[in-house]
């Protein structure tokens, strides 16, 4: 087959790629295709954890029947799952707020190997940059970071997802954690250094009770747990650990807070998510690469006692904590990791699931033969399948200029050919010899820009160009 490209005719339309499903991946560093590729928030519901990969707009569903040996269930990947954050699940459904989307999505979640969207709702203004989301009752409480918005969906029906009330205004500035309590919801606000408390007794009204704003202690507050009287907060700029008293609702007023920002390493550094059990406070912090224990059981006087760091909590992120085990997400080692918190002195890693490295970034992948052919991050993946149960990488062809961007991959005869969308073009890899695939051709056109999706008839490759808005016929 020819490997020199030439562009052949263009016929304009409304021609947007499509997400092709990875493929699931197993515990430690076994190689295997990404499903997590940068974990932000994760949520556990039974025996299984729900991550949100926000790089690879995905949702994957992982056992954890087995804590020392999570194993991936399913993944969805999904246009309207772009940019996931914030997810939840209640029953049959997971709802996932979607940054890069505008917006909340219901996914079917019943039968992992088989998880559906069956309910969106996006709104570039409202749902502008949809963050975090909490469940209550028949209701959605979704943070919107660029949108400085608190807003209210019914999740009644998940195939219909309604918005019935919003508020917005400068103490929402860069909305990002929420919790709900009773008829209240609390928020915080990386920009407003801010925590917010809203009244929802009625959702279709939701009105500022109080509101509490301190430079220092909530300077990038994000992730929140409401326990008792108080309101604690993982302040992410500052890197600060902070305690409001939220006895009086309409006056919230910061106790006290602590940082680490004098020693080595900075166990707070970069805070994200907290959440309280008995006497103590887990937070996570994703430049610290670890999960921290403060001691709150004197709320006015908090003190770090412990703390767990290391390559498999690389960016912790989310947290979920469930009995004795703390499940975080690690979002630059796109993993998740299962901490054992029995002895909250003595943290340990009880298990670990991670997508290979050698895949980084993967996002679309074709079978043939014995072998799948996967595009990652730069580069075109061969891996053997043979034993279907242990896939093992065969070649890998990396380009940081040809196949920047690389989207979706067609095979004929002994070539793969890749759309690339920051090339603007496809390039032909020759698949011969799985164990050394090498680049043979290419084409790049102002009408293949951000080539994303393509098919192959005969001699001919179709390849939709997103920023385009085109239909490209490319004669290989």
């Amino acid at each position: 087959m020819a490997t020199s490209l030439m562009l052949t005719s263009m016929v304009w339309a409304q021609a947007y790629g499509q997400t092709i499903p990875g493929i699931t991946g197993l515990a430690g560093y076994v190689s295997s295709p990404a499903d997590m590729d940068g974990n932000y928030h994760l949520t556990v519901s039974g025996n299984r954890a729900y991550v949100a990969g926000y790089l690879d707009d995905g949702l994957t569903v992982l056992s954890i029947a087995n804590p020392s040996t999570p194993t991936v269930l399913g993944t969805i990947k999904d246009s309207r799952l772009d940019g996931p954050k914030g997810v939840q699940v209640a029953g049959d459904i997971a709802f996932v707020a979607c940054n890069s989307y505008d917006g909340l999505t219901a996914v079917n979640v019943s039968d992992p190997s088989r998880l559906t969207v069956v309910g969106t709702i996006s709104d570039s203004s409202l749902l502008n940059g949809a963050d975090h989301v909490t469940l209550a009752g028949d209701y959605a409480y979704v943070t919107a970071y660029f949108g400085d918005t608190l807003v209210v969906i019914s999740i009644a029906d998940p195939s219909n997802l309604t918005m019935v009330g919003s508020i917005s205004n400068s103490n929402f500035d860069g909305a990002r954690g929420v919790k709900v309590v009773g008829d209240l919801a609390f928020v915080t606000a990386t920009n407003g250094d801010a925590l917010t408390v809203v009244n929802i007794s009625d959702p279709t009204n939701p009105t500022v009770t109080g509101t509490v704003q301190d430079g220092t202690v909530l300077n990038g507050g994000e992730g929140l747990d409401i326990v008792g009287s108080y309101a604690y907060v993982a302040s992410t700029i500052g890197g600060w650990f902070g305690v409001v008293d939220i006895s009086d609702p309409s006056n919230p007023a910061v106790v006290t807070g602590i940082t680490d920002s004098g020693n080595t390493p900075n166990r707070l550094n970069r805070p994200r998510e907290v959440q309280v059990v008995g006497d103590f406070a887990f937070v996570t912090a994703s430049t610290f690469d670890g999960l921290t224990v403060v001691n709150i059981s004197d709320p006015t006087y908090p003190f770090i006692v412990a703390s767990i760091s290391g390559e498999q909590l690389d960016g912790a992120h989310g947290l979920s904590i469930v009995g004795n085990l703390a499940y975080v997400s690690a979002y630059s080692t796109d993993a998740l990791a299962v901490v054992d918190i029995s002895d909250p002195l003595n943290l340990t890693i009880e298990g670990f699931a991670q997508e290979s490295k050698g895949l980084e970034g993967v996002q679309n992948f074709v079978v043939a033969g014995s072998y799948a052919f996967a595009t990652g991050k730069y580069s075109v993946t061969a891996l053997n399948l043979a034993d279907p149960s242990n896939p093992t990488i065969a070649g890998v062809v990396t380009d940081s200029s040809l196949l920047n961007g690389a989207s979706d991959i067609a095979v004929a005869g002994g070539h793969a050919f890749v759309a690339s969308s920051d090339y603007d073009g496809v390039v032909a890899v020759n698949i011969t010899d799985t164990t050394s695939l090498a680049i043979v051709g290419s084409i790049t056109d102002t009408r293949l820009n951000g080539a994303k999706s393509l098919k192959i008839v005969g001699d001919l490759a179709y390849v939709a160009a997103r920023n385009d808005d085109a239909l490209t016929v490319v004669n290989i």
